[in-house]
């Protein structure tokens, strides 16, 4: 799948048995990848098998029981492990250890349930990739129907009103449906399909903001052959055998932003929105203290692009405060950071702990850096917060090593991450 983004092409690729390779790239720019971290071995077996349309149904059938068995069984551990932190008393000599462990157990489990969603997933995706070739026309059209009102619902609920109603899991599998559907019927696509959309149109209580660079979202990759694969397609576009060095980051699972500076001084603030349109948050964002006002020595037009997120020790205990006063708690940290950014009463946000790191850029009237690594230079000078864990990789080595050291300490990283990103660190070879 690939996506143009201010004269830059994202260039990802969703991972699926049914996979489509792209043999080329298009007059390319920036190049980006996100991978899933998924710490279950058997995860990246399964995704990597070809799906035959001979195979057993149930047998797959069989899986998806025992997967969503799993998921009873570790939701069950969760509501535990809550139900003990809010019975600790805060006065007993040992309630800061005790609950420190408690809060690494829970998190641990959050990362077991999405592990184990994610084979679900993988699982269901085989089962409705033998069903789509069974469907008519008709019932493939009205299939297309029921998916796109279904995610346009979740996707208002999810970026407007910070209040999901399906699980990651959930909607990932309804987009995996429809683009089953979609490659068997490419005649039936329509306007208003998932695979077309991005985001959600803005919030109509907050003011209008057009990015005259589009925000645009990326596609998940699943497996760390799919990403040599793609590294292999980036080197035939540049026609070179040669290494290619990649900025890897952490994807953090926060909300999007865009900070725009006019002769260095901070001037509007958006959320992404729909891509196109975002919403004006620029009193919000004045509030998060690690957004600089002033810049120094930066081009007279700057748009500084990252993201907001709440950490998971602050995300706890905004729930326990919501808790106690009776007041609105928050199903993760990424939902709690966008509930807190997106307040008409940014005094409401000055009192949530949010944080933000910056990782790109949009406008620009000059561009004074000539790959990945000098931007996050000139980030550092400027004040922008930059993840410590962003790393150059010179060879796939490198990559395949960076991925398995992110995923080995990702459940004690003081903040929410779903995934890595890459990036082309030479921008003379993509032509920005």
């Amino acid at each position: 799948m690939l996506h143009s983004d201010r004269g830059t092409q994202y260039a990802s690729a969703l991972y699926r048995s049914t996979l489509r390779k792209n043999e080329e790239l298009p007059d390319s720019t920036v190049v980006e990848v996100i991978v899933k971290l998924v710490s279950n071995p058997k995860f990246a077996a399964m995704m990597q098998e070809k799906i035959s349309m001979k195979v057993d149904t149930s047998a797959i059938e069989q899986e998806i029981a025992a997967h969503e068995k799993q998921l009873r069984q570790s939701y069950s551990v969760k509501v535990r492990l809550m139900e003990e932190i809010d019975s600790l008393d805060p006065d007993d000599k040992h309630y800061i250890k005790r609950k420190a462990d408690l809060d690494d157990r829970l998190y641990k489990m959050y990362d077991k349930i999405e592990d184990t969603e994610n084979l679900l997933i993988a699982a269901r995706a085989k089962k409705m990739s033998i069903e789509a070739e069974k469907l008519t026309a008709e019932e493939a059209a009205a299939e297309l129907e029921r998916i796109a009102k279904e995610t346009a619902r979740a996707d208002a609920a999810y970026y407007q009103d910070d209040a999901p109603y399906l699980s990651d899991a959930e909607y990932d599998l309804l987009k995996r449906r429809n683009e089953e559907i979609e490659k068997r019927f490419p005649e039936l696509v329509r306007s208003d399909s998932p695979s077309k959309r991005i985001g959600a149109p803005v919030n109509s209580a907050f003011g209008k903001v057009t990015h005259r660079f589009p925000m645009l979202s990326l596609a998940d990759v699943f497996s760390v052959e799919e990403v040599e694969d793609f590294i292999a397609s980036v080197k035939r576009f540049l026609n070179t055998e040669s290494d290619i060095a990649f900025m890897c980051e952490p994807k953090i699972d926060g909300l999007s932003f865009t900070a725009r500076y006019e002769n260095g001084a901070f001037v509007q603030g958006a959320t992404r929105g729909d891509g196109r349109e975002g919403e004006d948050i620029t009193e919000n964002l004045k509030t998060i203290a690690e957004l600089p006002l002033e810049i120094k020595n930066a081009p007279a037009v700057l748009e500084v692009r990252g993201e907001v997120y709440m950490s998971k020790a602050d995300f706890l205990a905004l729930n326990e405060t919501g808790e106690r006063e009776g007041k609105k708690v928050f199903a993760n940290p990424r939902n709690a950071a966008a509930g807190s950014l997106r307040q008409l009463d940014p005094e409401i946000t000055r009192k949530r702990k949010l944080s933000l790191f910056a990782y790109t850029w949009g406008e620009v009237s000059e561009r004074v850096w000539n790959s990945q690594e000098d931007f996050f230079v000139h980030l550092k000078k400027w004040g922008f917060p930059v993840n410590p864990n962003n790393r150059l990789c010179r060879n796939i080595e490198e990559i395949e090593s960076f991925f398995a050291g992110l995923t080995e300490i990702r459940a004690s990283l003081p903040y929410d991450i779903d995934g890595v990103v890459y990036k082309v660190n030479d921008l003379s070879l993509i032509h920005i």
